[in-house]
């Protein structure tokens, strides 16, 4: 549609000019609204949270070297410690049921659909359909927007910079009302070990308290962080609620997430107008097919 690829190349892919991302990684700080005559820079606040996911790697470095230390510290002790008699039994106690293992999911099954201003991910169990207000960027906008360097964007070399860099942005979406309203879909491959451990739950608890310091750093002011149960696409997901203020501008983001094998999906809808959040995240809906 050349007048929402007009809209696009004035508003959202001032993201890639304005922000000077032409050196790589991401920066949307050139992103700036305007709310009653005066210039909002909403692009540090999507900044800081777009940091989320890399905050969350850096605390998965940490707590891996820490469970390292006490496995060391500990396995003298345990061999040390004299082993217990039992007595023996007459009967063989049955073994312990254990948990089945997670379902391994290949990163080509991460990879979401997109038709215009249509998105699905049946990994996921999510689809959504946009309204002409709104443009879906393609794998090669969204490449240049968050400063990912790509030639080719088939499902498969999705998936191997998947696998290569940690995290892909699957979906990102904008009003073209300059509102500043977006929504975007980000996977991040946990590991094979982490995959096993690290759960919607603690995921969060790894990551708001950085992420709240974050934003703070950044003049975010009165930054709040609410986890919360919310129904999404049909199903209940854990979900954090984010406000905070921006030179004199409240601003609100709610994050949820989904995971699907050893991948953490995460999907971010922001407005400066917190009613219109709600509305942002039911554009999804249950996917059927």
């Amino acid at each position: 549609d050349p007048e929402k690829r007009r809209q696009y190349d004035q508003f959202g892919h001032a993201a890639f000019e304005q922000g000077g991302m032409g050196g790589g990684g991401f920066d949307f700080s050139g992103l700036v609204v305007t709310v009653n005559n005066s210039p909002i820079a909403v692009g540090n606040f999507i900044n800081a949270i777009i940091n989320f996911l890399l905050i969350a790697i850096v605390l998965f470095s940490i707590i891996k070297a820490v469970n390292k230390a006490a496995s060391i510290a500990k396995k003298p002790a345990e061999e040390a410690a004299p082993a217990e008699e039992t007595a023996p039994a007459e009967e063989a106690a049955p073994a312990e049921e254990t948990a089945p293992a997670e379902e391994t999911v290949e990163a080509e099954e991460m990879i979401g659909s997109k038709d215009g201003n249509s998105y699905s991910n049946k990994t996921i169990g999510i689809r959504a359909e946009f309204p002409d207000t709104w443009s879906v960027l393609d794998d090669e906008q969204t490449a240049q927007v968050v400063g990912a360097v790509a030639d080719n964007f088939s499902e498969t070399d999705l998936a191997d910079q998947l696998r290569q860099s940690g995290s892909l942005y699957d979906l990102y979406a904008m009003a073209l009302d300059q509102s500043g309203d977006n929504v975007n879909v980000v996977i991040e491959d946990l590991g094979v070990v982490y995959g096993l451990v690290i759960d919607e739950a603690r995921y969060l608890e790894l990551a708001e308290k950085q992420l709240g310091t974050t934003l703070e750093q950044m003049g975010i002011t009165d930054v709040k962080l609410d986890k919360q149960n919310y129904s999404f696409a049909g199903q209940e997901r854990l979900s954090v609620f984010i406000t905070g203020n921006y030179s004199g501008v409240p601003i609100y983001e709610r994050m949820v997430l989904i995971k699907a094998g050893s991948y953490m999906n995460v999907i971010t809808a922001f407005s400066l107008d917190e009613a219109r959040l709600d509305g942002i995240m039911g554009f999804f809906e249950a996917y059927e097919g």
